[in-house]
């Protein structure tokens, strides 16, 4: 009986140690120790030097409490329906550290303690708290979460730091299985691991959530340097993983094992190698992040170097001062929503998100356009975030907007020192007075360009950096180059382009012109007998050929143009063929658009008002609302194209009113203006050119200036244009015929092969018909009806093969010289036909109803008509006089 009763009290003895009511008075002398049997409140400096458990009351550490453990053993423990309350501030933050040696001293090398252990149902809240030196590595103690061990959902970690904490599982913290705890905000450095999971370790069925956590310097002997996830499904968003480290060799941040629900997205894996390891989890769990030497499917590959454009570009990160700059490839790079996880709507301190997130724990702040409500840029709401462009903020305009800031006149705006403005492909921006002391970047891609109006430009000491792309290659071998006008935006030189090719590059003089126009071109390096020069100039165009898609780059550039005004025009022909001289490619040095149909012209008669532009492998132009091979009104910011005059002297003028936002490239003509537009196809090159006879009353036979476009005729392409009165038209205005108008077809043949001749448009007034003579084997048909002709041809010019005739009767024959008498009356909505004669004999035919304009309105085919007969024909909504 001795021996239980000794037993019995030791027990008891045991238990009153472990479990005893709460002891000390939280001094250095008297530290606390056992458990709370009431609510507890922490002030200022307090000591524990044994447990302190938490069961059914709630402890609360204040702001700028410091709560320190003298025993290396001690843990906190919040169990049962226990709640913690330690919520700090960014000037008052909360201490759990360690004085072995009450020295006054907290957290000295070695001063270690137990850890912050929870397994409550309470609600656990952790804010604004540095929890370090906790320790969990004797099996007998302890052995999993050095600074917490999570065994609870209802943890909510935010804006704290986990740092010199050990543990055999899970240094910084573990995360026991089945168990979803929140941490966010938080910094975990310098933790270890003696196997895995140096900062945290997820087990089995647990789903922790990560977001805006930065994990620096953390090590592991295994695998997980960071973060070890076994059959867990973590969820780590917005996340920087730095510096990791593990014995192992691999697997030195993240180690997930059996973890194909995890997530692991809009993070950054930087500062070593072999930084993943994936053992039985598929690498779709990685998505939108940026690491060091590693490749996985829509993510970036981050190079070693911190300041490399492919580099994360912290701000200092020996420094430990991971703010991204606004240059970083990490900046709009991460997804803004993914299933199952919610995207946190602000970053590691509380900055609100620009754009698409951030790949990191940082968001950079800067001005993004929404035009969510107008046009005007001085408006809070049309910016991201209510973010206006300010002193101290970079700003972007982006594409894919609805309204932009293109008020007119628009606002003045300073971009100060160090700050950039990137106004990105198809974005337009428009101010009244610009000065620039940063960097001012106008991006282009293969369909669209920034588009910059300003009426003042101040460069101070800031830089412009341009982009334009330019499509190269070639559309048939050796055939059909992909040749294209430029303008520089303003005079730089001409290593700008022989940079990138040292060969293609010329400028139009056309005084060297004699017998070809071709003669005009000038190669920059002088080349077959040419004049070389050095710079491209202001306001010139210049023809290019790269052998591939090509973005050209005008950088560093402290100037631009503004405004074009006056530009002079030269003849060398007096006296000689008019056809073959003055030409001139002029430049769009404007970074916006020009409005050809409001430039004026010198003198209407010499100076033609018909622009062409090199479209790759064609010639594109043109006149008064109609357009061949796309060619508009609307020329693109940096687009060369060639203007025509017959007489010295002369000139055009742009204004500023010409100025406009086009953001694209070519744009075609969506007039309705009455013509046949004709293709000519090349079966084996697949290259086609075009020609537009327009039917205009206002028009002659003869050269009209308003509404005729020459034909630039270059020998290596397949090409169609028409001849009339001695010039070679690509746009051939005439007078709607009275029987009918005959013309040669021309066309280049540069190899022999097979053709198509194509009626690909067709805007009629009337009944007017498109026919095609072919002479070499007596043919005609009507391209209005039939489209398409196609044939064979041998190499070379051929002007008297085919002919074409405008006319409603079939070429050669006359009209009938009896008409069909018929009386017409009109009403509200009706027109009455009564035919008169005996040639009305009851036989079918055709009605067509026009109004005054020429617009059909209605048709009535296989109609049988006879003398006296009343047919009433009703129009919806008619307008006019009816015909």
């Amino acid at each position: 009986m001795r021996r239980g009763v000794i037993l019995l009290v030791a027990a008891i003895a045991f238990s009153g140690m472990a479990y005893g009511q709460l002891s000390g008075n939280g001094s250095i002398s008297s530290p606390y120790s056992g458990t709370l049997t009431s609510d507890l409140i922490i002030t200022g400096t307090k000591y524990f030097g044994g447990n302190i458990t938490v069961d059914n009351e709630t402890l609360t550490l204040s702001p700028g409490a410091k709560f320190i453990s003298t025993s290396s053993s001690a843990c906190i423990r919040i169990t049962g329906t226990g709640w913690l309350y330690a919520v700090g501030t960014t000037t008052s933050p909360i201490l759990i550290s360690a004085d072995i040696d009450k020295d006054g001293i907290n957290g000295e090398a070695g001063e270690l303690w137990g850890n912050l252990y929870i397994t409550s149902t309470g609600n656990i809240t952790i804010s604004y708290v540095t929890l370090e030196n906790g320790s969990r590595t004797n099996a007998k103690l302890g052995s999993m979460g050095g600074g917490l061990y999570l065994s609870s959902s209802t943890v909510k970690i935010t804006h704290s730091t986990i740092k010199n904490c050990i543990a055999i599982k899970g240094g910084g913290v573990y995360v026991a299985s089945g168990h979803s705890p929140s941490i966010s905000s938080t910094i975990f450095k310098n933790n270890r691991a003696t196997e895995s999971g140096g900062a945290a370790y997820i087990s089995s069925n647990a789903s922790p959530v990560f977001a805006d956590n930065i994990f620096i310097s953390n090590n592991a002997a295994l695998p997980g340097g960071a973060v070890a996830s076994i059959s867990g499904s973590p969820k780590l968003q917005n996340c920087d993983f730095l510096y990791s480290t593990s014995t192992a060799g691999n697997g030195k941040a993240l180690y997930l094992e059996n973890s194909g629900n995890a997530v692991v997205i809009n993070s950054v894996i930087w500062g070593g190698t072999n930084q993943i390891t994936l053992s039985g989890t598929p690498s779709t769990v990685i998505n939108a992040c940026a690491i060091e030497g590693e490749s996985y499917p829509g993510s970036l590959n981050l190079s070693s170097t911190n300041n490399d454009p492919t580099g994360p570009n912290f701000t200092n990160p020996a420094g430990e001062n991971f703010l991204i700059t606004f240059d970083s490839p990490l900046r709009d790079a991460g997804l803004a929503s993914y299933s199952g996880i919610t995207i946190s709507t602000t970053d590691f301190i509380g900055t609100k998100r620009v754009g698409d997130p951030d790949i990191g724990a940082y968001e950079v702040l800067y001005s993004r356009w929404l035009g969510t409500a107008t046009a005007d840029w001085l408006r809070p709401i049309n910016w991201d975030k209510s973010y206006t462009p300010g002193t101290t903020r970079n700003v972007v305009v982006p594409a894919g907007r609805t309204n932009y800031p293109t008020l007119t006149p628009g606002p003045t705006f300073i971009l100060n020192t160090g700050l950039k403005m990137i106004v990105e492909a198809g974005a337009k921006v428009t101010f009244n007075s610009l000065t620039n002391s940063g960097t001012i970047v106008l991006e282009a891609n293969a369909t669209e360009r920034a588009s910059l109006m300003t009426t003042s430009y101040s460069g101070n000491s800031g830089y412009v950096r341009i982009k334009q792309f330019v499509s190269g290659g070639y559309i048939v071998p050796d055939v059909s180059f992909r040749w294209h006008y430029i303008a520089p935006p303003t005079t730089v030189d001409k290593s700008v382009i022989t940079d990138i090719t040292p060969y293609d590059l010329m400028m139009y003089d056309e005084s060297k012109v004699t017998s070809d126009i071709s003669q005009g071109w000038q190669w920059h390096d002088g080349y077959d007998g040419t004049t070389a020069f050095s710079s491209l100039v202001a306001n010139n165009g210049y023809l290019i050929w790269f052998p591939e898609d090509t973005i050209l780059v005008y950088d560093n550039l402290r100037s631009i143009t503004t405004t074009i005004g006056q530009v002079n025009l030269p003849f060398s022909g007096s006296g000689a063929d008019t056809s073959l001289y003055g030409y001139k490619c002029i430049g769009n040095s404007l970074t916006c658009g020009i409005n050809w149909d409001l430039v004026t012209i010198s003198d209407p008669v010499n100076v033609r008002d018909a622009i062409y532009i090199q479209a790759g492998d064609v010639v594109a132009s043109y006149v008064n609302g109609v357009g061949t091979n796309g060619g508009s009104a609307h020329i693109a910011p940096l687009q060369g194209f060639m203007v025509k005059t017959r007489a010295v002297g002369t000139y055009i003028t742009i204004p500023n009113t010409a100025r406009e936002h086009t953001s694209s490239m070519l744009l075609k003509s969506s007039s309705q203006i009455p013509l046949f537009r004709i293709s000519l196809l090349s079966s084996e090159k697949g290259t086609s050119d075009e020609t537009v006879i327009r039917l205009d009353n206002n028009a002659s036979l003869d050269f009209d200036g308003d509404y005729d476009a020459s034909k630039i005729i270059a020998k290596s392409l397949p090409q169609i244009y028409t001849v009339l009165s001695g010039e070679d038209y690509s746009i051939n205005a005439i007078p709607l015929p009275d029987t009918q108008t005959e013309m040669p077809l021309a066309l280049m043949i540069p190899v022999a092969g097979n053709f198509t001749i194509v009626n690909t448009e067709t805007i009629l007034p009337g009944e007017q018909k498109l026919w095609l003579t072919d002479k070499s084997n007596n043919t005609t048909i009507d391209l209005t009806s039939v489209k398409e002709y196609s044939f064979s041809s041998d190499a070379g010019l051929n002007t008297s093969r085919f002919i074409i005739t405008i006319s409603e009767n079939f070429p050669g024959t006359q009209p009938a010289t009896e008409e069909k008498a018929f009386r017409l009356t009109q009403t509200d909505n009706a027109i009455t036909v009564i035919p008169e004669g005996e040639l009305w004999d009851g036989g079918p035919c055709t009605v067509r109803v026009f109004d005054s304009s020429g617009r059909l309105l209605l048709v009535k085919n296989n109609e049988y008509l006879s003398d006296g007969d009343h047919k009433d024909y009703y129009i919806n909504k008619p307008n006019g006089i009816l015909i």
